[in-house]
């Protein structure tokens, strides 16, 4: 997550512009590499999930849709469930292993970023966070008083400070560290809103 970083594990964020740490400290390395060709990787990709997912549900379809450069296999079905798990720990998984079935299909080459969804599972819990996060938001900005979200990762840490951005007279910090990494929300006062 963005924000100028102060000490103890904390980085504040009040909207405006964000660093963003490059996630792959070797990517002069990996454009060096011959890039594994699109239809391969989709046809690995598609592979690998339709047969996980149909031994979840007969019925389960997969499509695949390449975005810039992910590539998102979105599962769909009637008996899904199971293959999210109890807080998507099942999908979790499913997706490392399906990066890991396109890593080593690719042989070296470089590939696209691999996602997985499973009945749009990723879209509504995006949805509900970010209005859980305004909400929270909204209350702080009213009652004065901060408070703490759970621990969360990264993605949904960010998706948090880009949702309480847009919300005036609070701010979000983020303390601790991974995995225990979590969310706070501040009022500010108006001298602290005109820096």
């Amino acid at each position: 997550d963005g924000g100028a970083r102060d000490g103890g594990g904390r980085s504040r964020n009040r909207g405006g512009n964000r660093q963003r740490n490059d996630r792959d400290s070797g990517s002069r390395d990996n454009e060096d590499r011959v890039e594994m060709p699109v239809d391969e990787q989709r046809e690995t990709l598609e592979s690998f999930v339709t047969g996980v997912a149909t031994a979840f549900d007969p019925a389960a379809k997969v499509e695949l849709v390449e975005e810039g450069t992910t590539l998102q296999a979105r599962v769909t079905g009637v008996e899904l469930g199971r293959l999210v798990g109890a807080k998507a720990s099942t999908l979790q998984s499913l997706e490392e292993l399906a990066r890991t079935a396109m890593h080593r299909a690719a042989a070296g080459r470089r590939y696209h970023r691999i996602q997985v969804d499973v009945d749009n599972y990723r879209g509504r819990r995006r949805e509900a966070l970010a209005k859980f996060a305004t909400d929270l938001a909204s209350s702080v900005a009213e009652s004065g008083e901060s408070k703490a979200m759970e621990p969360m990762g990264a993605a949904d840490r960010k998706l948090i400070h880009d949702a309480v951005a847009e919300i005036p007279g609070v701010e979000t910090m983020s303390e601790g560290r991974d995995p225990r990494r979590y969310i706070v929300i501040l009022a500010t006062d108006a001298s602290d809103e005109e820096e």
